[in-house]
């Protein structure tokens, strides 16, 4: 009788091990800062994100500055990796191999995909030297569940602490 319920509890925890398990996830998983010439740089910051019972919808639209859509992610460019700063230009977009439906990237449940947030940073000649990094400042996705809800969140503050790329120093004298 003993040898059965160990027999038993082993098939049990070596189910757990092989069945496929759900994922959820929605972290940074590398940053990255390359100086392309004096006055220009390549940032980025990549992440994956999924849920394990529900669908998902994420931006491949990204802004600098200030943004509340659902659609759009947003960024700021820090100066020494603390302050805001509206020095320069910047462009950025979201990359993945993800789906795209309706202007966003898809995920179905269950399943987890990649992006990669890629700006760049072009400063002018006569700006002053400084360490300029990435910040992601508002990262929102919308949650499709089995019966169709949709639910519109994004990652909170502290989430987002993360999502910053290291430093890179533009006109360097």
């Amino acid at each position: 009788m003993k040898l059965g319920k160990i027999k038993l509890t082993l098939m049990v925890l070596s189910a757990l091990f092989v069945l496929p398990q759900a994922s959820q996830a929605y972290f940074t998983t590398d940053q990255s800062a390359f100086l392309i010439s004096d006055n220009a740089a390549l940032l980025t910051i990549s992440y994956s994100f999924g849920f394990s019972s529900r669908e998902a919808l994420l931006p491949i639209a990204a802004v600098r500055g200030e943004t509340e859509s659902q659609a759009v992610l947003g960024y700021e460019l820090l100066e020494d990796s603390r302050a805001s700063t509206s020095v320069g230009t910047a462009a950025g977009i979201i990359v993945s191999d993800a789906e795209v439906r309706n202007g966003q990237y898809y995920i179905p449940a269950g399943q987890t995909a990649d992006f990669t947030l890629v700006v760049v940073l072009t400063t002018e000649p006569t700006d002053p030297e400084i360490d300029y990094a990435l910040q992601v400042s508002h990262l929102p996705f919308t949650m499709i569940t089995a019966d169709g809800t949709v639910l519109e969140n994004g990652l909170t503050d502290s989430e987002l602490s993360y999502y910053i790329s290291p430093e890179v120093d533009l006109n360097e004298e």
